[in-house]
């Protein structure tokens, strides 16, 4: 009875250090919350009442803000919404750790206003999901942070500067060749992480730092471009559209 009861305990633990560890960005939490409630309240509603809150670029200039921030935890279906989720846990952590609450707040939803206004007012696109908001957690994470080690891809160590210059490839080869009905937003998830890596410099004081992640982030840039095009054998399929 003893050791039964001294592994249950051990295992009490061990569950509380791991819900610890994933509260610890708080914010981070809460938004993954909200966009799991209103995934789930949304299947409820009418098609028609469900496509009145997708974003449209009208919206812009009709001031009409309703659809376009609701449209932001808005998803079509649960292999959006987790995909979403799980960039938007790996990166958020990073970055409300680094930044803080208050400036993760700003560089959340800034960058979902930048994509935004890019995709609709200058390329006319429109969508739902929190790809766009989650682009600039990602620019700024890799940027502040670059080495941080992720396990959350089939158990292998990653640096998040490695799994965000993925996300970031697989927008850029969205563009250059687009596949027919993919309906990703890469423009929207571009502008915000353009928008984003240039307001990090007024978010934070660390210069150096982040002097020193942009570098780094080059060097990723330059090389990924490099095996992309010259090194054919180990390209991605993801990004051989």
């Amino acid at each position: 009875m003893k050791e039964i009861g001294h592994h249950i305990e051990t295992e009490t633990q061990l569950l509380k250090k791991i819900i610890a560890w994933m509260f610890q960005a708080k914010l981070t939490m809460l938004l993954i919350f909200i966009n799991l409630i209103v995934f789930f309240v949304s299947l409820t509603w009418s098609e028609e009442f469900f496509n009145s809150l997708i974003f449209r670029p009208e919206h812009i200039v009709q001031f009409n803000f309703v659809p376009e921030v609701v449209s932001w935890f808005l998803h079509a279906n649960p292999t959006h919404l987790i995909g979403n989720l799980i960039f938007l846990f790996i990166f958020g952590r990073v970055c409300e750790k680094r930044f803080g609450v208050i400036k993760f707040f700003l560089i959340y939803f800034g960058s979902a206003i930048i994509s935004d206004l890019v995709a609709g007012l200058i390329f006319g696109h429109g969508g739902i999901g929190a790809s766009g908001a989650i682009a600039g957690v990602i620019a700024a994470a890799i940027i502040i942070d670059p080495f941080y080690f992720t396990y959350l891809f089939f158990g292998i160590p990653l640096p998040i500067v490695v799994v965000g210059w993925i996300f970031i490839f697989a927008d850029i080869s969205g563009i250059i060749s687009p596949v027919p009905g993919d309906n990703i937003g890469h423009i929207a998830h571009l502008a915000g992480f353009l928008g984003i890596t240039l307001l990090v410099f007024f978010l934070n004081l660390k210069k150096e730092k982040i002097k020193t992640g942009f570098l780094i982030n080059i060097a990723t840039l330059v090389l990924g471009t490099l095996l992309y095009f010259y090194v054919p054998s180990i390209k991605i399929p993801f990004f051989n559209n």
